[in-house]
């Protein structure tokens, strides 16, 4: 019933579902799905989200029934989203809003107003301090630093309880993401995304530009699908920005130059690669050769 909504009743292609293999084959040239084809993936994924919603009223239902649901907590949200053609990319693990973006809907009538809408950034870390608050129990939070004085005890995120009723304008200037192959940081208006190969510490602007993994800088205002890569050593956007990105690189407890790609992670990093015109030799140490 779900496809049905969606889907092209007489397409007749060979996209019957989606998986990560599916995507892995046309990320690789093995597979060039048609117009009709984007249009079936696409209305899947859509059907998919309407039977999540489906289950969601069935959980719903079931709390309201039981007479509880005035006072349970529920949280919505996602891991991730997804890519379905745009950028010419597939499934998730990328840098762009299709991925970076997620629902997160927290409904509870005794703690929380009804119908409020907030514009301010947040990350998913936010959500364990903001059920801890709203629970009236202390964060958990334990001491241990390395030997520079990261803390590996330390718990990320901020409360959202004050932006949720409106007493905050903000919970924080930044949002931050990575995924072994690249990171990104961005504000409301814009985003800056690098590679993580090598230090990121020290680094400049003129040697960002020099990644096998071209950096890109998006307006988000003027650009909200990302297809303007406005990237430029001298753009005053990307120096604030790398700067933000390194104070939030050196906090973290593991330096991103001790992080092991996975196996994924390098297949990944090819695709980009050879998008770039580089050869196809990747390996651990992530430093291809140019293409003669």
């Amino acid at each position: 019933e779900f496809r049905a909504q969606y889907c092209d009743p007489q397409y007749a292609g060979p996209a019957t579902t989606f998986r990560s293999d599916h995507a892995q084959a046309i990320e690789a040239g093995l597979v060039t799905p048609n117009a009709a084809d984007v249009a079936q993936i696409r209305g899947l994924y859509y059907g998919g989200v309407a039977h999540a919603d489906r289950q969601l009223a069935q959980v719903l239902d079931e709390l309201e029934r039981q007479g509880v649901l005035e006072n349970t907590l529920v949280i919505y949200t996602a891991d991730h989203g997804e890519e379905l053609g745009d950028h010419d990319v597939w499934e998730h693990n990328h840098m762009f809003q299709t991925n970076l973006r997620v629902p997160l809907i927290m409904s509870w009538p005794r703690k929380l107003p009804k119908a409020a809408r907030v514009g301010a950034l947040v990350e998913s870390v936010d959500i364990v301090p903001t059920v801890a608050e709203l629970l009236g129990l202390v964060a958990p939070h334990e001491a241990r630093a390395d030997e520079r004085g990261r803390s590996y005890g330390t718990l990320d995120g901020a409360s959202l309880v004050a932006l949720a009723r409106g007493e905050s304008a903000a919970a924080k200037p930044y949002s931050f993401a990575e995924n072994g192959v690249e990171m990104s940081v961005q504000d409301l208006e814009w985003k800056l995304i690098v590679s993580t190969e090598g230090a990121l510490e020290g680094r400049t602007p003129a040697q960002l530009a020099t990644d096998k993994l071209v950096p890109r800088l998006f307006d988000l205002v003027r650009d909200p699908g990302e297809l303007r890569n406005a990237f430029s050593p001298a753009h005053e956007q990307v120096a604030r920005l790398l700067l933000v990105l390194q104070q939030w690189d050196a906090t973290l407890p593991i330096p991103i130059t001790d992080v092991i790609l996975s196996e994924r992670d390098k297949q990944q990093l090819k695709q980009r690669l050879n998008e770039l015109g580089y050869f196809e030799g990747v390996g651990d140490k992530r430093t291809p050769q140019k293409q003669q």
